[in-house]
């Protein structure tokens, strides 16, 4: 699924004449969604739970939780990004 949303957004982002490194704009986008997603989920659980913490703690979460999203969408999408656009363009 993440390899379809990542070649329509490359896709789309081609079309823009200005954009030189449409890949990689794809990729940091994915990142935002994904984080956004993150974030809504991490609002729930707080409100749920009332948990609290200090501001340097939510900083390292979010550190963390951005770092492992860029991570894994590195390696997954990024670096595969030729294959997965000949796979899903073949559709």
């Amino acid at each position: 699924m993440y390899q379809a949303i990542y070649y329509w957004v490359y896709y789309y982002l081609s079309k823009v004449r200005t954009n030189k490194t449409t890949a990689f704009n794809a990729f940091l986008l994915i990142v935002l969604l994904e984080g956004a997603n993150c974030i809504s989920i991490g609002r729930f659980i707080y409100n749920a739970t009332h948990f609290k913490s200090d501001d340097q703690t939510a900083t390292v979460y979010g550190t963390i939780v951005v770092l492992s999203l860029m991570g894994f969408n590195f390696f997954y999408l990024y670096q595969r990004r030729d294959t997965i656009f000949k796979q899903v363009s073949e559709y």
